[in-house]
């Protein structure tokens, strides 16, 4: 008997309990659902929002394919507005250096790559910064190209960063710096460079190819 009352006590216990925190147990799965349901939302948020910088970057190489610069410069601008924290960012801004490149603004797509290398973008950032370092060296800049590709990594662009400081001190008369350079790109057991190219720039300089 004294173990009927005992399992009497414990469903009485258990009633009780259920009726001081029903609401609460209640308002748990309720946040619950709403939780996941804002997870979700959040997800189909970020999809369509990155479809549509999708969309609008192709949109942005169709314009510049067939020559329309107005319209490039329009879809450039509108995703660099829009979806500044996406990865078409920094790819808007190459190709719309690219743009003002083609129509002699070198102030312009100078500005395009810096922009380029601000948004974080790792990979992206030292494409722009060797791009940027190229459109500085086209326009006579020889010290603020230098100044441009003076970084703390150069991760795996290592041979492109070198063969292009050779090409600046090249330009500047620099001779002994430039085979330095030049050499060291080619040093890379799998030069990113041209390695043919490297080698007739070495020749150029009246330096031998080790």
């Amino acid at each position: 008997m004294s173990e009927y009352t005992t399992d009497e006590e414990e469903l009485e216990k258990l009633k009780n309990w259920w009726n001081d925190n029903k609401v609460f147990v209640v308002t748990g799965l309720i946040a619950g659902g709403a939780i996941l349901g804002g997870y979700n939302w959040y997800k189909d948020m970020v999809a369509t929002r990155a479809n549509t910088a999708s969309a609008l970057f192709e949109d942005l190489k169709e314009a510049v394919s067939s020559g329309n610069r107005e319209v490039a410069l329009a879809k450039g601008s509108e995703l660099q507005d829009k979806f500044s924290a996406t990865p078409y960012d920094a790819q808007a801004l190459l190709v719309l250096a690219k743009v003002h490149i083609d129509a002699g603004d070198y102030d312009a797509a100078m500005q395009a790559l810096k922009d380029a290398i601000s948004t974080g973008n790792t990979e992206l950032g030292h494409v722009a910064r060797l791009r940027l370092a190229r459109v500085q060296l086209a326009a006579g800049l020889v010290d603020e190209a230098k100044s441009t590709l003076t970084v703390r990594s150069e991760g795996e662009f290592s041979s492109l960063y070198q063969e292009l400081r050779g090409d600046i001190h090249t330009a500047a008369g620099e001779t002994d710096a430039a085979i330095e350079q030049y050499k060291l790109a080619l040093a890379h057991e799998i030069p990113l460079g041209d390695v043919r190219y490297l080698e007739i720039k070495l020749q150029n300089l009246g330096a031998s190819v080790d």
